[in-house]
């Protein structure tokens, strides 16, 4: 195990504010980092100290998971989710205070900046280990910025709710008035972005929910807090706020966990009888289909393009805004095919076509079980225009991404055409794709279907469930035809990606097929020790015992935050400690 110390800039990336909101963080590796190695940051000017010490989780990665977007503060130096190149998983282990992490007490036992990654001197390390770490600064502005900003909504909404006519305009600020309370609970500055991108879960790529924005375009936007259950407990408060803690605000005195409990109480309800729904039902499938009809191929550009009249930039701006609300209710969709049908897996959607020119003239929603992401077989929600009614309409679909795939592939996707269609489902065949043309029923039985394919008539079919647009149905109505289309979808999506489901222990691979000879005692022998398993590993255990003994990652995450990637990591971190530590045989094509 070695001892490194690396810098990071806090004028191009807020590495303190990204640490004590994520506590992991994948980060550039240009050294032969190890697991288990130990890093030291410093935080070069104007911070100028030794601020984390941090532990390598994991080494040589190919793509960043951890979403940071919102802490780079300069385009060039930061990285997007899902980019490649090569990272280390750095997990916080400490935050230093006070001056004598400093550079000018550091450089008298022999520290230097480092320009890279380097060995940290001996001198400097045991100077370290010498100090008090120190506690972080007391008071009113000790919090983060997105904490800061859930703190400004929920004392807001809380005051309003003591009073009797409190209306739900009352509980809405305008975001200049929202920075304004924030920045009385912390040091940082709080950027327009943060309250209008990352943590408004209106907005299409939010890193938090912490926030709902005002229906409508609006010149000076409205935000409240959002009410527990909004967005299915997906990031709607802190992850790691200290709800002991104890805030002053407007003369008034409160917990952070009196704030809580009015949110998930009193206020979640007070949200549920104020909010309207639009025709019925949280999600808008209504709405979805009128902005396709409004807005089919519409020309588009970049406002913030140079030379463009204002009246211009105000229609391109409306443009932007209609497509990220349809989007967003796309979205609300597939986060309820998750939460029914565990459809984890659900690809970027968009609304501006390949070119970025104009509109698209289909919405797409592809939705997978998150183990079979890197099969291009997917259930599809899909809203087209019929070519019937001339007007926007539902499809669900089982499809695959890429229509021209060939060979065993496609074979293997059109294998659905074995399982007869069942009687009452809805279900019906249908050729091309929305590119092309908008795909229409086929009125045919799937030994039809197979001649019809065999003989060369159709390359490529789907099945789907249709819904034309009906007056009489209203988005409950909408919603509910939904989860009928894809749970109907559901066994022939099974069926041709060969899914696995677990055998009657739950385990895979079962004991018959893999034992690594391991007793309960040996189990419980390394699991208490620290020596050979962390103790900051475990937390996936945890979460596996309070879920039954079952459970993905994704659903770990779901419940209890931090992401799937942590779990993940924590599980191999486990296995390979116990491998190594017995020396126990590995699963057959285990690397």
């Amino acid at each position: 195990m070695a001892d490194w110390m690396i810098s990071g800039n806090p004028q191009k990336y807020d590495v303190i504010e990204a640490f004590r909101e994520l506590k992991r963080i994948d980060w550039g590796q240009s050294a032969n980092f190890q697991v288990d190695d130990i890093v030291y940051i410093y935080v070069s000017a104007p911070v100028q100290a030794i601020k984390f010490k941090c532990s390598v989780n994991a080494v040589d990665k190919k793509l960043v998971e951890a979403e940071d977007s919102e802490f780079v503060l300069d385009e060039a130096y930061g990285t997007k989710t899902g980019e490649e190149g090569r990272y280390a998983e750095l997990e916080l282990l400490e935050e230093f205070f006070g001056p004598g992490f400093g550079r000018e007490e550091l450089a008298k036992h022999g520290f230097k900046s480092p320009l890279g990654p380097v060995h940290i001197p001996d001198t400097v390390k045991k100077y370290i280990e010498s100090l008090p770490k120190g506690e972080p600064e007391e008071g009113r502005k000790r919090y983060t910025v997105n904490q800061a900003i859930w703190i400004a909504a929920a004392v807001n909404a809380y005051r309003q709710g003591e009073r009797n006519d409190v209306k739900i305009s009352d509980v809405y600020l305008t975001a200049p008035r929202l920075q304004k309370i924030a920045s009385e609970f912390t040091a940082n500055a709080v950027q327009p972005a943060r309250i209008h991108h990352h943590c408004n879960g209106d907005h299409e790529k939010p890193s938090h929910r912490f926030l709902r924005r005002i229906s409508g375009n609006t010149a000076s936007p409205g935000f409240r807090l959002t009410a527990k259950g909004e967005f299915h407990g997906d990031r709607e408060v802190p992850e790691y706020l200290d709800w002991n803690g104890i805030i002053e605000y407007d003369g008034m005195t409160i917990r952070l966990q009196e704030l809580l409990d009015f949110e998930r109480g009193k206020y979640a309800d007070f949200i549920a009888q104020n909010v309207v729904k639009d025709k019925g039902g949280e999600i808008d499938f209504i709405g979805v289909m009128k902005y396709l009809d409004e807005n089919l191929e519409v020309p588009y550009s970049s406002p913030d393009a140079e030379g463009i009249e204002p009246k211009e930039r105000q229609r391109l701006l409306a443009i932007k805004a209609k497509g990220q609300a349809a989007v967003a209710e796309m979205k609300k969709m597939a986060e309820l095919c998750k939460k029914k049908f565990q459809l984890d897996k659900c690809e970027p959607m968009v609304w501006l076509d390949g070119t970025n020119i104009k509109t698209r003239k289909y919405l797409w929603a592809q939705m997978k079980y998150g183990a079979y992401a890197d099969n291009p077989i997917s259930i599809s929600i899909f809203v087209e225009i019929s070519p019937h009614f001339h007007r926007a309409r539902f499809r669900y679909s089982l499809g695959t991404k890429n229509d021209s795939t060939s060979g065993e592939q496609m074979k293997k996707y059109h294998s659905f055409l074995d399982i007869p269609i069942s009687e009452g489902s809805g279900l019906t065949y249908a050729s091309g794709t929305d590119e092309l043309a908008v795909p229409d029923a086929l009125d045919v039985s799937a030994e039809e279907m197979k001649a019809l394919m065999e003989n060369g008539t159709y390359k490529y079919v789907q099945l789907c469930r249709i819904v034309e647009p009906q007056e009489e149905l209203d988005n409950r109505a909408y919603e509910q035809i939904m989860l009928e289309a894809v749970e109907a979808l559901l066994p022939y999506y099974e069926y041709v990606i060969d899914y696995e489901k677990p055998g009657n222990d739950g385990f895979w691979p079962s004991l018959a097929e893999y034992d690594p000879g391991i007793s309960a005692g040996e189990y419980e022998r390394m699991l208490t020790d620290e020596s050979v398993v962390k103790r900051n590993w475990t937390d996936i255990l945890y979460c596996l015992c309070m879920m039954g003994g079952e459970g993905s990652c994704k659903q770990i995450a779901a419940r209890y935050g931090k992401g799937a990637p942590h779990y993940n990591t924590n599980g191999i971190n486990i296995a390979r400690a116990m491998a190594k530590e017995t020396g126990c045989p590995r699963c057959k094509g285990d690397q």
